[in-house]
């Protein structure tokens, strides 16, 4: 076989490989679309957490620990000292948008334990705002868990909204997170007009697309 057709079966046979990669990570997006559009919201007493400071507004279950962690992460769980949803917010450089800093968070992840082919990233929607979807399996200490991010940004801030559970839990405690996410409210403004109890727990607010 000649140099030349040798290089022409060569890009051939990269070109088809990357064509299937892509293939296989719109198929897995559009299955974890599906995974996620079939949870019923959960019922039961919700409150309303507002943090002016940060900028944001959301409604979480009332029976629910809430764990301040650090200056900028605030954590939630139905046990004292369990994180089950956390919240972090972290200023950025102006301009920087919501692609750069999800860049940013994955070459931070690719250096934890995180099982590569796990991997899920889509486009959503937060409270009105362009964000994106991480999902991945990481090795814990106590074992593998499931974690995943919702991440947006208004100016300067960036927020991140994280559920971590067991790999095998995603039935238990996702449909609490979609309707967590649901719910956020941005009011960068200052303007903190009540979001009604009725449409937290409808759900009516945007909040993912494919």
């Amino acid at each position: 076989m000649s140099k030349s057709k040798f290089t022409s079966l060569l890009f051939l046979v990269l070109l088809f490989g990357i064509s299937l990669a892509r293939t296989t990570e719109d198929e897995d997006r559009k299955a974890r679309v599906v995974q996620w559009e079939s949870y019923n919201l959960p019922t039961g007493d919700f409150t309303r957490l507002v943090d002016k400071k940060q900028g944001f507004s959301l409604w979480r279950p009332a029976e629910w620990k809430e764990i301040t962690t650090g200056k900028d992460t605030l954590s939630f769980g139905i046990k004292d000292n369990s994180e089950t949803i956390k919240i972090i917010t972290e200023q950025t450089p102006e301009g920087y948008g919501v692609a750069n800093y999800t860049t940013a968070i994955l070459q931070q992840l690719r250096k934890a334990p995180v099982k590569l082919e796990s991997f899920i990233i889509r486009h959503v929607l937060i409270g009105g705002v362009e964000g994106r979807e991480i999902s991945y399996e990481i090795e814990g200490e106590d074992g593998p868990k499931r974690q995943i991010y919702w991440v947006a940004q208004v100016g300067p801030t960036a927020y991140n909204f994280v559920l971590t559970a067991a790999p095998e839990e995603p039935g238990k405690w996702e449909p609490f997170f979609k309707r967590w996410m649901l719910c956020v409210r941005f009011n960068v403004m200052g303007h903190w007009e009540e979001v009604t109890d009725s449409e937290a727990k409808s759900g009516q607010s945007k909040a993912a697309k494919p």
